[in-house]
């Protein structure tokens, strides 16, 4: 066996077959134990569909995509989304976009919401972004305070640089097939 590339045994019925082409991947099965759920329940709170950029991934793929060896991707209990039409999009339209979909993640029962850049969290796990007010106000109408803070950096710089909102559950039974 191959140190860093094991699956633990999934629980017979996460194994699946999909219809959409963007959990699928390569694959014509796959492991899904929240990830359907959670792109469900996320899209019906953002009011559209969403782009899947990553939903499972076998060991090899997880490795290669830079994330944790215990990624809940490796059991269909994640997924990585962004805005349908992001790539097109810039300044007040793309963050204003992000944050819907960071807001509709953040409404889904679920372990995690993380605002990333590639494999790397550039918002706080599952925080709130402050909602402006007279005294913090947005006058770009992105949604987010033009002064707002995190980690010394501008809220809006954060969602600027996000390439993907993440989302994930805690694997089955509390990780009893992980």
């Amino acid at each position: 066996m191959r140190s860093g590339f094991t699956l633990h045994v999934p629980y017979r019925t996460h194994i699946k077959a999909t219809t959409r082409a963007d959990l699928r991947g390569n694959y014509q099965l796959i492991l899904d134990s929240a990830m359907t759920e959670l792109l469900t329940a996320t899209e019906a709170a953002y009011g559209a569909s969403v782009f899947v950029s990553s939903g499972w991934r076998n060991p090899r793929r997880n490795l290669a995509a830079g994330s944790t060896v215990p990624s809940n991707h490796q059991h269909g209990g994640a997924l990585d989304m962004q805005p349908v039409g992001q790539k097109q999009m810039t300044g007040a339209t793309r963050r204003s976009a992000y944050l819907r979909l960071y807001n509709a993640a953040r409404s889904v029962r679920s372990r995690v919401v993380l605002l990333e850049k590639g494999p790397k969290a550039v918002y706080p796990s599952s925080a709130a972004v402050p909602s402006p007010t007279p005294e913090t106000p947005d006058n770009n109408e992105d949604g987010i305070p033009d002064a707002a803070t995190s980690g010394g950096s501008k809220v809006e710089s954060l969602f600027d640089i996000a390439s993907h909102v993440h989302i994930d559950r805690a694997a089955p039974d509390e990780a009893d097939d992980d």
